[in-house]
């Protein structure tokens, strides 16, 4: 890895479904900048709407979004 310093931006909410969301999406970003790979903007909000298991906006699960973000 390079000495380039990466860097998402820090949100501030209360631990909902779309905090939850937000962090898988810092947690895969971090994975791809750790590998070397260009830092993607991913978004929070696919996350929320597509990961059809979680519910959408009614609740949600780390670990099924992962799965998803996977596929």
């Amino acid at each position: 890895m390079t000495n380039q310093a990466f860097e998402t931006q820090a949100q501030r909410a209360e631990w909902t479904w779309a905090t939850k969301a937000r962090s898988v999406v810092g947690a895969v970003q971090s994975v791809y900048a750790i590998g070397g790979s260009q830092l993607e903007q991913l978004s929070v909000q696919q996350v929320v709407d597509c990961s059809f298991k979680n519910k959408g906006c009614d609740g949600g699960s780390p670990s099924v979004a992962l799965t998803w973000l996977k596929q």
